[in-house]
């Protein structure tokens, strides 16, 4: 079975939202890596590690990248993927975090 690098990494990272995440990677995967002739599971890992860190806009260092995968390598992917992957606005973007308007001025009735 195939590790989950975008849990991990969110858990690393302490971002909650890696479902969300891990469905951009699916959309971004599905029209442009499953479109190659030849992929293995070090692309794969490489691919799921730049589209982290292209999505979270988190800055990352080479002690961060596995063992298995080369910094050049990597900035190859991470520019690969910035210049494919347009976010879609879906609805549920737009929702609140929080209602903190609510809570800091309730209603006078």
């Amino acid at each position: 079975m195939k590790k989950d690098y975008i849990k991990d990494l969110s858990t690393k990272y302490l971002i909650c939202d890696h479902e969300r995440i891990r469905r951009e990677y699916l959309k971004y995967k599905a029209k442009n890596i499953d479109t190659l002739e030849y992929i293995d599971d070090t692309m794969l890992m490489m691919y799921e590690h730049a589209f982290f860190y292209n999505f979270t806009k988190i800055k990352f260092s080479r002690k961060d990248l596995p063992k298995e995968v080369s910094p050049r390598i990597f900035r190859t992917a991470l520019e690969e993927v910035k210049n494919k992957y347009a976010p879609e606005k879906n609805p549920e973007d737009k929702g609140l975090v929080c209602n903190l308007y609510s809570i800091t001025n309730p209603l006078s009735l």
